[in-house]
This record gives structure tokens, sequence and C-alpha cells, in this order.
């Protein structure tokens, strides 16, 4: 359903009671739903545009995914998806593990290494 404009006070609890997320992007850089998804233990659907196949290996996190033009295979994804819950639940707690090892404490040391390697050259 188009929810319209919903509060960032509510997003978690929507996105956290969700069966499945689904972004069916044509352009990003990243999916910053899925990002949300995987850190409350969603399953996630998406686009398998090369910004996002690059964030899941990456991360190491897991989605199913669709071509983006092709309607039928995002219906068949969703489907495939809703139709395997216990797939779902596990990919869904692989991800969550894996998206919890980016802290802001670990982001923050690996830029502290970029910057070290910057100053040394």
């Amino acid at each position: 359903y188009p929810l319209g404009y919903v509060p960032d006070k509510d997003v978690d609890c929507i996105i956290g009671n969700a069966c499945l997320v689904v972004s069916a992007s044509l352009y990003e850089a990243g999916s910053g739903p899925g990002v949300d998804a995987w850190s409350l233990s969603t399953p996630v659907a998406f686009s398998n545009i090369e910004p996002f196949l690059e964030q899941l290996s990456f991360l190491g996190t897991k989605a199913w995914t669709f071509d983006p033009k092709d309607p039928k295979d995002i219906a068949k994804t969703i489907n495939e998806a809703l139709s395997n819950p216990e797939k779902a639940k596990q990919m869904a707690k692989e991800s969550k593990e894996a998206i919890d090892k980016y802290t802001w404490d670990n982001v923050a040391e690996g830029y502290h290494k970029v910057f070290e390697e910057v100053v040394k050259k």
C-alpha cells in the first residue's frame, strides 16, 4: 500500500513488522530501505541494479533480486519470498548479523585508517 508521508518515529515499526521490504528502483547509489530492513531483521527483495548488487556483496547481506523493468519478474520474486518464510527468516537473520558489524565506531575507525595512509604518503 502507498502510505504517503510516514513520520520518522513510525518507519522502524512499519519496516520491522513487514513480511518483506521491496525496492524496485531503476537508479540508486545504494538501498537505504534495504539497510533499514536488514537492521530490523526484515527480509528484502530489490532491483538487480549494479549498486544494489555491490551493496549485497560489500555488506555480506542477503536479498532476493529481480529485474526492475519486468513486472512479472518482480511479482514472481515477491511471491517466492513470501512463499518461503523459513528461508526469508534465515536470510533476514544472516543479514542482521552482517549489518550489525557496521557500527559508527567501526566506520570511524575505517576512515581513521584511510586518513593515516594518506598522511603517510
